[in-house]
């Protein structure tokens, strides 16, 4: 089997026999025939396939770190080790000596979790006594690709109402000439109220399967649950309208740019949108946008400096561990609940994603009930969060909006 590196590398290999493709048939002044066509689409089938790969072997290699250091023929109840103390009552929660268990997400999980690291003295020096949280909080992050991005998470102890304030206006200043009366110009100010929506969900496991190795039964009910509660909260984070619900970024962003097209985009409308919002938001912007557009976009080149076609692709993969992959230098996130291209769609999010605040409260709440099932054996297991999220900064974040005609 292909070691991760050996993947990125025959990725990178197809990469650069697509780029020779198109630039062969740009030197000879012709589209790409019909055999040259299919070819190229197969090696952008490839390409897909192994990103796909990489990052199925690289969650299995955080799962197995994780498995590793919560080795169960070890001894659990060591006094003073947080690690075999999270086992422990783990451990007594699916036997159901507990019947609640609540675990809080630190700042340090999140700094940690967003950067996708687990297991090292740097970033995952924490990881072990909050694994079961560390693997959930994973799979949403993998599930709500708007947490990949350097979006502003707030973590708060209660659910009441939580005020943002923001500015709405600065102060311009003046020139003043001698002896003139100096004008007042005051900043205004505004505020966006985060709510905590509850998100929740509820699985069922036979008896016989809580009688398995703690580890394997972690990671089930992390992965299935985290799956669920990503799946719900990730479509509300982007596409929300803010009715009983968080406000999506998708929803909140301001028109940066408007294709030509509805089923198009050119490398000059992407380059309107990366300079519609201001070179502070650029220094730390990510794109966001759905797969089908971002294969669109990954045949797209620079035509600066010559004529069409004949520059440098925008899109760049990323060919090392944890690198992303890179449009007009920087990072690219793919997100299944941005809208495709199509009339008047917001097909491309681009900017700093730090103004779009995701508040949750602090604990993850997940209780176990024998008696729900209790005539199929079965045991019920309910996982709650509470969260919300909005554009605090509306000036951060813009869309591309394909035509409307």
């Amino acid at each position: 089997m292909a070691s991760i590196n050996e993947m990125r590398a025959e990725r990178a290999r197809i990469f650069e026999q697509a780029k020779a493709l198109v630039e062969r048939a740009d030197s000879e002044d012709r589209n790409l025939s019909g055999e040259e066509q299919a070819a190229w689409d197969e090696m952008n089938v490839d390409i897909d396939r192994l990103a796909k790969e990489i990052d199925t072997r690289e969650r299995q290699d955080r799962i197995d770190a994780v498995r590793a250091s919560l080795d169960p023929g070890k001894e659990m109840a060591t006094k003073g080790d947080p690690a075999k103390d999270f086992v422990r009552r783990f451990s007594a929660f699916l036997t159901g000596e507990t019947r609640s268990f609540e675990m809080t997400w630190s700042a340090a999980d999140l700094r940690e979790d967003r950067a996708h690291t687990v297991g090292t003295t740097t970033a995952g020096g924490h990881l072990v006594p909050v694994s079961f949280v560390r693997q959930l909080r994973e799979h949403l992050i993998d599930n709500s690709a708007i947490r990949q991005t350097n979006a502003t998470v707030l973590t708060t102890a209660s659910g009441e109402a939580l005020r943002v304030p923001k500015t709405t206006t600065h102060p311009d200043g003046g020139l003043i000439g001698e002896g003139a009366t100096i004008g007042q110009d005051d900043a205004v100010f505004g505020q966006v109220t985060l709510d905590a929506y509850k998100y929740a969900n509820l699985t069922l496991a036979s008896s016989e399967f809580l009688q398995d190795e703690v580890v394997n039964v972690l990671e089930y009910l992390a992965r299935h649950n985290g799956i669920a509660l990503a799946n719900k909260s990730g479509v509300d984070f982007v596409a929300g309208d803010g009715s009983s619900k968080p406000r999506g970024v998708a929803t909140a962003a301001a028109n940066g740019k408007t294709a030509a097209a509805k089923d198009a985009i050119t490398a000059e409308e992407l380059i309107d949108l990366q300079h519609s919002v201001v070179q502070g938001y650029r220094r730390n912007a990510y794109w966001l946008m759905h797969d089908a557009t971002a294969a669109h976009i990954r045949k797209l080149r620079d035509e600066a400096g010559g004529s069409a076609g004949t520059g440098q692709f925008l899109w760049q993969p990323g060919l090392q561990a944890g690198q992303p992959d890179m449009l007009l230098g920087r990072p690219v996130v793919t997100d299944p609940n941005v809208a495709e291209m199509g009339t008047s769609a917001k097909a491309v999010l681009y900017g700093d994603f730090s103004g779009y605040y995701i508040r949750d409260v602090g604990s993850l709440r997940f209780e176990r009930s024998d008696g729900f099932a209790f005539d199929d054996d079965l045991v019920a297991f309910r996982a709650v969060i509470r969260s919300d999220g909005d554009l605090i900064d509306e000036n951060a974040v813009k869309a591309l909006t394909m035509s409307p005609t």
